[in-house]
């Protein structure tokens, strides 16, 4: 019989799992988006712009390939239920009270590798690396990931100069 944890023998899309404040705060694509808002009346939230831009950049990443979750820490959250919505097809899960988010994406690469299901991690946290990496889980870097990002989106903006512009040349 093939152990489970080496085996990948599930239907589903490979686990795309983000841990999102770590690659926020670990790549200057999203770090420069981390600002302070105290003089905004309605806003206080740091991350907002910084997560929105990961959520879209992992969405494109995603795409077609991965069934993406990005993990928050929910520490601080304003809603009490905290409920994991899905944002651009991506599902964002906010770690609940006490839990911290390393945690959560720990538990859902291991899930993932238990039912046969081939899941990638991206962190460049140590601990999450050493923990998931021994259940057979791919680690992603957070620059890797963003890497990747950058080059989508170069190709992403050729073809679309190719598809506007034909054999033009357009500035």
């Amino acid at each position: 019989i093939a152990d489970p944890v080496s085996t990948v023998h599930s239907n589903k899309p490979e686990l795309l799992v983000v841990d999102g404040y770590n690659v926020i705060h670990c790549t200057p694509r999203y770090e420069k988006l981390v600002y302070d808002h105290s003089e905004d009346p309605y806003s206080s939230d740091v991350h907002d712009m910084a997560r929105t831009a990961l959520i879209n950049d992992v969405a494109a990443f995603a795409q077609g390939r991965y069934e993406a979750v990005i993990v928050f820490d929910g520490a601080g959250n304003i809603s009490s239920e905290r409920p994991n919505l899905p944002a651009r097809g991506v599902r964002i899960e906010l770690s609940p009270t006490g839990v911290s988010a390393d945690t959560v994406v720990q538990k859902l690469c291991i899930e993932a590798r238990e039912e046969g299901r081939a899941c990638s991690v991206v962190s460049s946290d140590g601990t999450i690396q050493a923990v998931v990496m021994g259940k057979g889980v791919t680690r992603i870097s957070s620059r890797m990931l963003v890497d990747e990002i950058k080059q989508i989106a170069k190709e992403h903006t050729g073809f679309i100069k190719t598809m506007w512009c034909g054999d033009l040349a357009c500035e």
